[in-house]
């Protein structure tokens, strides 16, 4: 079994870093290159796009200082299946700069995908999730978009960069990708029967995490109590030998945290998770 994956750093998101210039190459009269770093996942409310069709087109982010960065994740409802997708990492405002990751899109889900293939991995919903051969560290970023053919061009709902938080252990059982929680209101007549309002679903579960490390914690506080628990949107994989797995989580209300117990001599705590926004099923 793999490890857990924990991706809720984005170097995109002005809210996580205010001081971070998202732009991009064009956008479309109407739209926001700022949607991609929302975390929101309503397509027809929030995406991004460029201003002409069949044209190379990108987005960009310069930082405040050197960041490092090795997971990409794109998310549903975007239209690049098929596609080849590029990242830039440059330290000179892209007078010149570096190819971090270049593969195409799949269009289909793969069982058992493996993020040490280092290819993007479509996720059952749609989103994608990529991890890099390599840590990659400058100053600014881009993520490039081909020219997609006579009336077609990119389509970005929400796009997340950053370094991802993978501890040496694997989860301790009882181990899940989430069980479902089914939402729906019950209406009784007097003659006890009943009738289901609209149903809805969401994966939820909770993570229990078993450190090796002071420095493992260090990680731990930074990734999971200091953004995650804020509320950030997270990727999360449960084993990143099976990412087509992987959701997008946040932190529901209540305690959680790392401490040291009897039975481990380093930290180990539980960590929440509730799917954000799930796709209807």
């Amino acid at each position: 079994m793999g490890r857990p994956v924990f991706f809720v750093e984005s170097l995109l998101s002005r809210r996580t870093f205010p001081d971070h210039a998202l732009t991009a190459s064009t956008t479309e009269t109407g739209l926001d290159v700022a949607f991609v770093a929302t975390g929101r996942r309503q397509r027809s409310l929030n995406r991004w796009a460029p201003d002409s069709y069949n044209a190379a087109a990108y987005i960009e982010c310069a930082f405040d200082q050197a960041r490092s960065f090795d997971h990409l994740a794109l998310d549903r409802g975007h239209n690049l299946d098929g596609h080849t997708v590029e990242v830039w990492v440059s330290s000179d405002d892209f007078a010149t700069h570096e190819v971090a990751a270049t593969d195409t899109i799949p269009s289909t889900v793969t069982s058992d995908s493996d993020l040490d293939d280092f290819a993007p991995v479509r996720t059952e919903e749609g989103a994608i999730l990529w991890r890099m051969a390599e840590k990659q560290t400058g100053t600014s970023a881009r993520i490039v978009f081909p020219a997609m053919g006579a009336g077609l061009k990119p389509e970005v709902v929400g796009a997340y960069l950053g370094m991802a938080f993978i501890p040496e252990h694997a989860p301790q059982k009882p181990f899940s990708h989430g069980k479902v929680r089914i939402l729906y209101d019950v209406e009784r007549s007097p003659q006890a029967w009943a009738a289901a309002g609209e149903i809805g679903k969401l994966r939820v579960g909770t993570v229990e995490l078993w450190l090796s490390t002071r420095a493992e914690y260090t990680l731990a506080r930074y990734h999971i109590e200091g953004l995650y628990f804020s509320r950030k949107p997270m990727w999360l994989a449960m084993n990143d030998e099976e990412a087509e797995r992987a959701i997008l989580v946040v932190c529901p209300p209540g305690d959680a945290g790392f401490e040291i117990s009897s039975g481990w001599s380093e930290y180990r705590g539980t960590i929440p998770f509730e799917e954000l926004e799930p796709a209807l099923w």
